[in-house]
């Protein structure tokens, strides 16, 4: 006896398994997306700053925070791959998208250069160009500027200060607003106070 399969009872069981894929991928994605947020906002407040808000969903949150060390404001943006949609999940791995947080930072003290630090072989390595023009490199990271003259012995400097951070792919210093910018990978909440701490150090 062939089996013939109901058309509608495929279609039934196609549904049934998205939206159970949606529900456990929903569920894990804010419960990560929650604990990322929680370990930043651990890492601020132990730099002396107080979160003035956060709004949390299950593949991106914002939080804000104030007087974070030398930071008068900073904000992060947290993303992590969509799990609620199997197609979706897939197609954001195979473009590189990993967990990332994004910091944007107003500073007590104006920088008196800016540039940027973009770190080789990672998805911001592929946009570098838009920092400005690429004027060195060192112990895997590019040195990008908008000034006439910019000080390369000053760029490597900074460079050996976070080369140790595999975490960070990205770090802009501006005069403008904001001060800082920052793209980093997620990690507890004491690796990320010592890298807000040596991010400071760049201003």
């Amino acid at each position: 006896m062939d089996l013939v399969l109901d058309p509608t009872a495929a279609v039934l069981a196609m549904a049934v398994l998205f939206l159970v894929f949606y529900i456990a991928g929903s569920v894990y994605g804010k419960r990560r997306v929650a604990g990322i947020v929680r370990d930043f906002s651990e890492a601020a407040k132990a730099r002396g700053g107080r979160l003035t808000g956060s709004r949390i969903g299950v593949s991106a949150a914002v939080v804000s925070c104030k007087d974070v060390g030398g930071f008068t404001d900073l904000s992060a943006v947290v993303t992590i791959p969509p799990f609620m949609n199997p197609l979706s999940y897939l197609v954001a791995r195979l473009m590189g998208r990993r967990e990332l947080v994004i910091l944007r930072a107003k500073h007590a003290k104006t920088p008196t250069r800016s540039y940027t630090l973009v770190r080789k072989n990672t998805p911001a390595y592929r946009y570098a160009s838009r920092w400005g023009k690429i004027v060195g490199e060192k112990e895997g990271f590019m040195f990008c500027s908008r000034e006439q003259n910019p000080d390369i012995d000053f760029l490597e400097k900074h460079v050996s200060t976070v080369a140790g951070f595999d975490e960070l792919y990205l770090v802009s210093v501006s005069r403008s607003l904001p001060h800082l910018q920052a793209y980093f990978s997620p990690k507890g909440p004491e690796e990320t106070k010592a890298l807000l701490n040596v991010l400071e150090k760049l201003i």
